[in-house]
């Protein structure tokens, strides 16, 4: 696992290089949908990435946001999200972050979250601690609902009656609320920043990396009902707490 935690390093450091091209500079941008712009620095990004992914490792598969799915043979998947919270980037907001997980049949195991502008990378391993700019860090024991500190990306992320009335619930139970942190949320978390990420309408190249940085920062991260996210089993509704106790206590919360 060490060699895949420093390739991750690797590919944290291309990205990178990329991503600061175009940070607040002049750059293509289209829109997939109302709402959800693509860049030239999301394409490129991605572009270089799964370069470097086929070099190293030829008979690995690979799935990204923007260029979709290439099959491998080894039973393992890099999921990359070469810029995540690209609305804040393209208003010059440094929340954004690139996303990139390693699954082995379909069992997230690695994963990097790296913001290139301020500078903070986080990088899980299986079986390994979960590190932040080179030092290990941990979830905050936060078992008391009304003490915690909860991050959502939007409220629009809650489309269904039954997504908006958990969202109530939710919002409702806990200390206070933040946000706008993407995936960005994810790492201030692990760090031991914030309680809860509550989010729907993720997709795999959203949360595959961030399985294993949440958990091996001694948190806990599954879908709604608490079954643990795989690269085939990935509904987009994600419960993610810094205390094994609080996500108990959300779980019952939205089913009751």
């Amino acid at each position: 696992m060490q060699e895949t935690i420093g390739f991750l390093d690797e590919l944290a450091d291309i990205s990178a290089s990329v991503i600061r091209n175009y940070y607040r500079q002049n750059f293509v941008m289209e829109a997939k949908s109302k709402g959800d712009p693509v860049t030239e620095a999301d394409k490129k990004t991605e572009e270089a990435l799964r370069k470097r992914i086929t070099e190293k490792y030829p008979d690995d598969g690979i799935q990204g946001e923007e260029y979709g799915v290439t099959k491998g043979t080894s039973g393992r998947v890099w999921v990359i999200d070469p810029i995540d919270g690209t609305r804040a980037f393209t208003v010059g907001r440094a929340t954004f972050t690139t996303v990139i997980g390693l699954c082995e049949n379909g069992v997230p195991v690695a994963g990097l979250l790296n913001q290139p502008i301020v500078g903070d990378r986080w990088i899980g391993a299986k079986n390994n601690p979960t590190f932040f700019n080179g030092r290990p860090v941990s979830t905050r024991d936060c078992a008391a609902l009304e003490h915690s500190r909860l991050i959502l990306t939007s409220p629009g992320q809650f489309k269904t009656e039954h997504e908006k009335a958990a969202y109530k619930k939710i919002q409702d139970a806990t200390g206070f609320q933040i946000y706008g942190g993407d995936c960005y949320a994810y790492g201030l978390m692990a760090s031991g920043f914030a309680d809860v990420v509550f989010e729907a309408s993720l997709k795999a190249h959203d949360i595959m990396g961030l399985v294993p940085i949440i958990e091996g920062a001694g948190g806990i991260i599954t879908d709604w009902r608490g079954k643990a996210i795989t690269l085939d089993r990935c509904s987009g509704q994600t419960l993610a707490c810094g205390d094994a106790k609080l996500h108990q206590r959300l779980l019952a919360l939205m089913a009751a």
